[in-house]
């Protein structure tokens, strides 16, 4: 019976049974995907941003123990020592709710570096307001992106070294011309930034301007060297070049028109140009 005498159901009683337990079961399962979370995760009063709770993985990511979070603000954790970055971080998840940084840099208690992503959000339990931080260590992720980086930047470097050689190896066969493949390089470029071009078309340029003439390789070197007026045959052959590069260079999956622009060098804009012209 209840206060009133009234006779309480056996059904009620199981209900109500049966809902505490299903809530305990739900307390328990949540406890222990926080206890096991592979990312670390913050538990903060949405009000005065102390830390409310720390799961044991980001004990170990930063090397505090779970004392030394509890009851502190988030901004008094060495990790997070940046005080107006936190503060204006808990701020803006105060307001918004959610807040989210794909690289967020902190230092372990040992002063290691870590990067992590950070996402916060803010939700209600039992009426009160609470923030949630995950945080997702990707060192290692960070690591490999910079060392692709690294690698993209010594096989730009490479591909490079590699197109100076080859026009090297065209001004030596035609030494009256030695020098005019890194000017024209070099010109192109200087209009091409001039035009606003970005990094990567001025790349492009550079390649091309280096290149374009690759074909003289084709032309016999006495008529390269040769003084004088040339017959109409050998200005046939020196023309050539034009298509030479562009048959020696389509066969590079460049990033850039690099084959067409050298087959189009010495078109003209009124078509009276070689090779189509």
């Amino acid at each position: 019976m209840n206060a009133s005498a009234t006779p309480v159901s056996s059904p009620s009683i199981a209900s109500a049974d049966a809902a505490d337990r299903a809530l305990r079961i739900s307390e328990s399962r949540y406890r222990r995907l926080f206890e096991t979370a592979r990312d670390g995760i913050l538990l903060l009063n949405a009000d005065t941003g102390q830390i409310e709770d720390v799961n044991p993985y980001l004990v170990e990511m930063l090397g505090y123990s779970h004392e030394e979070f509890l009851g502190k603000k988030l901004w008094e954790v060495g990790s997070f020592a940046d005080i107006a970055q936190s503060k204006e971080m808990f701020a803006e998840v105060q307001a918004s709710g959610y807040v989210r940084y794909e690289h967020l840099p902190l230092r372990t208690r040992a002063g290691a570096r870590v990067d992590v992503e950070f996402v916060s959000n803010a939700y209600y339990v039992e009426g009160l307001r609470v923030i949630q931080c995950n945080i997702r260590n990707i060192s290692e992720r960070f690591l490999a992106a910079a060392e692709i980086q690294n690698y993209v930047a010594q096989l730009r470097t490479a591909v490079m070294s590699t197109v100076e050689v080859a026009t090297t190896i065209s001004e030596l066969r035609d030494p009256y011309t030695a020098g005019h493949e890194r000017r024209a390089a070099g010109l192109a470029v200087a209009i091409g930034a001039e035009m606003g071009l970005d990094g990567r078309r001025l790349e492009g340029l550079r390649v091309a301007g280096y290149l374009h003439d690759v074909g003289k390789i084709t032309v016999p070197a006495e008529i390269l060297s040769k003084p004088g007026t040339m017959n109409s045959i050998e200005m046939q052959l020196i023309q050539g070049h034009a298509r030479a590069s562009y048959d020696v260079l389509k066969s590079v999956a460049w990033p850039w028109p690099v084959a067409e622009i050298a087959l189009q060098h010495h078109e003209r804009m009124d078509g009276s140009g070689y090779p189509q012209g």
